[in-house]
């Protein structure tokens, strides 16, 4: 891990450890709700155009990338609802 990393996951965790809990925090639902409406886009878009190799090129590369936001989101939100957790249990 770089330099720049550590850093940054140093200020994350010490800005959070000093926050105080959200009450409307977000559900998992409600994070991935947007996520999942761009993916069923992507979908309709790809169903309603001529099939091709080009296209069907484009629909992976696009898929691959929501589905890595997708992902990225969920470890989001569960490191950022475990991280209270540890915390407690660590004093």
């Amino acid at each position: 891990m770089s330099y720049s990393m550590h850093l940054c996951l140093l200020v994350a965790t010490l800005t959070r450890a000093h926050a105080e809990p959200d009450v409307g925090d977000p559900t998992l639902a409600d994070v991935l709700e947007p996520a999942l409406q761009r993916l069923r886009q992507r979908v309709q878009d790809f169903l309603q155009q001529a099939v091709g190799p080009q296209a069907t090129c484009q629909f992976e590369q696009q898929l691959h990338h929501e589905l890595g936001e997708l992902g990225r989101l969920i470890v989001q939100w569960t490191f950022n609802h475990v991280e209270p957790a540890i915390r407690v249990r660590s004093l």
